[in-house]
């Protein structure tokens, strides 16, 4: 169980994953995220370490990992604010959810956007059924 849940959207946009499919956005969660922190042009998540991510790129949720700890990025890395980093053997990706399926979880998401998205934590385990279900791969 989690004290929280997010959905982080992705950009098409961002340079590691301009013009890439959601099967490539996948490998790097399970082969380079471990290695490294997430950067963002801005903390978006205001969230506590220990909270459950779910990113979503292209309209589907993709991946999930456990929140260690954020750091704010000053000089360091221009043009972003804050590093997200992701306890490595939380790192799940699995078939790819759409909006319908994770209606069925959380009935209160009604769009996405560009914002995050708080979901109600109670519904933890409803989650980690369905990615059971649907099989997924994590960190070995």
């Amino acid at each position: 169980m989690v004290e929280e849940i997010r959905m982080l959207p992705m950009s098409e946009k961002d340079d590691e994953f301009t013009g890439k499919d959601i099967a490539f956005v996948q490998e790097w969660f399970l082969k380079t995220l471990p290695l490294k922190i997430y950067y963002a042009k801005r903390n978006m998540m205001n969230a506590k370490n220990g909270t459950l991510v779910l990113f979503r790129y292209k309209s589907k949720v993709i991946a999930c990992a456990n929140l260690e700890y954020t750091i704010k990025c000053i000089k360091s890395n221009p043009g972003y604010t804050v590093g997200y980093y992701f306890d490595t053997y939380s790192i799940k990706t699995f078939v790819p959810l759409d909006k319908n399926e994770i209606q069925n979880i959380w009935p209160k998401v009604k769009s996405y956007g560009q914002a995050v998205i708080r979901l109600d934590a109670t519904k933890y385990d409803k989650f980690m059924s369905l990615i059971e279900n649907h099989g997924f791969e994590s960190i070995k």
